[in-house]
């Protein structure tokens, strides 16, 4: 989130993507063990999700 309000947009963007790869999504019909991880996870998908909505809302609105 700090890249983009520092106005750089691609590299916000493949960091992003890294971040989806290390903590993926679960979908609510697997069953996941994260083991001592968990809180872990939650914190990352929490900023992950929200750097996706801050992204996506602003290329929306045309200001990428």
């Amino acid at each position: 989130m700090a890249q983009w309000r520092l106005g750089l947009k691609d590299a916000a963007r493949a960091t992003l993507n890294e971040g989806n790869k290390l903590a993926q999504d679960i979908s609510s019909n697997q069953a996941v063990d994260l083991g001592d991880g968990g809180i872990n996870w939650l914190v990352a998908r929490i900023l992950l999700n929200e750097a996706t909505e801050l992204i996506a809302g602003n290329s929306a609105s045309g200001n990428s």
